[in-house]
């Protein structure tokens, strides 16, 4: 799980509950043990209207330390990278809550322009933070091994997804594929 020195982007992919959060973390977690820096936690949730949500998200809160602080970037991270000096690491996470985001902001968006969106500003977001020296570990969801959603909506953000995940795997200089909390380098 170790993250060279060198500036770049991480994709760590699997399905949900799968683990892939906790193994991102632990990456960031040997790196800082190994170099230290500055570190921040990018998520573009909002706060959870559930019980159960609000338990999932207090648990991933427990597990970060004090030295990752957390920005709350919605669907516009890149506007929090001037905060962030050359050596930073960003954890990104997650993906498919930006695509739920961007999907909650626009609930009448094409198929075609939600994809252009998501993965456009996404990657747009990656470029720049490697252009100042920042590295990124983006934490997605893998939505082809799962069930076909039954609302349109969710076959919507499935179809999403599965797109916007193969444009960042493509731009990513390592991807990770987490199975049951087993991690595989697949790229």
């Amino acid at each position: 799980m170790n993250m060279p020195a060198s500036v770049k982007f991480t994709l760590v992919i699997g399905g949900i509950s799968s683990g892939k959060s906790a193994f991102a973390e632990g990456m960031i977690f040997d790196h800082q043990k190994s170099i230290g820096g500055n570190y921040r936690y990018f998520t573009p949730a909002e706060t959870p209207a559930d019980d159960e949500m609000r338990a999932k998200v207090e648990v991933h809160r427990q597990r970060r330390p004090a030295w990752m602080k957390t920005v709350e970037c919605g669907i516009n991270p890149g506007i929090h990278l001037e905060k962030l000096s050359a050596g930073s690491v960003i954890l990104y996470d997650s993906v498919g809550t930006l695509i739920s985001r961007l999907m909650m902001h626009e609930p009448d968006i094409s198929e075609d322009n939600l994809l252009k969106q998501a993965a456009g500003s996404f990657v747009d977001f990656v470029c720049e933070a490697k252009k100042q020296g920042v590295s990124v570990v983006a934490v997605a969801e893998e939505v082809g091994m799962t069930l076909v959603a039954l609302s349109e909506a969710g076959r919507l953000f499935q179809r999403v997804t599965g797109s916007v995940n193969q444009v960042l795997a493509a731009e990513a200089d390592e991807v990770y594929f987490i199975t049951a909390g087993i991690p595989q380098k697949i790229k």
